[in-house]
């Protein structure tokens, strides 16, 4: 099989680089030529969010403008 020919279905192993470290973790990666970043503010609004519901009891408010019909 040619490299450059990918069909659906087919399986490869895909080059990781590890750009950055933070803490011992990698936070920046290479993945086949692309580039990934580790981004802990979606988890960490997750957490707050999980933390206030089982701190009050209710359900957390989204924060994005509703928009009413």
């Amino acid at each position: 099989m040619n490299r450059d020919t990918r069909q659906k279905g087919d399986r490869y192993r895909p080059i990781v680089t590890i750009a950055k470290t933070s803490g011992g973790k990698p936070s920046v990666v290479e993945i086949s030529g692309s580039r990934y970043i580790l981004d802990h503010r979606a988890e960490n609004t997750r957490n707050r969010r999980r933390k206030y519901e089982s701190a009050t009891g209710r359900k957390a408010e989204d924060k994005r403008r509703r928009v009413m019909t």
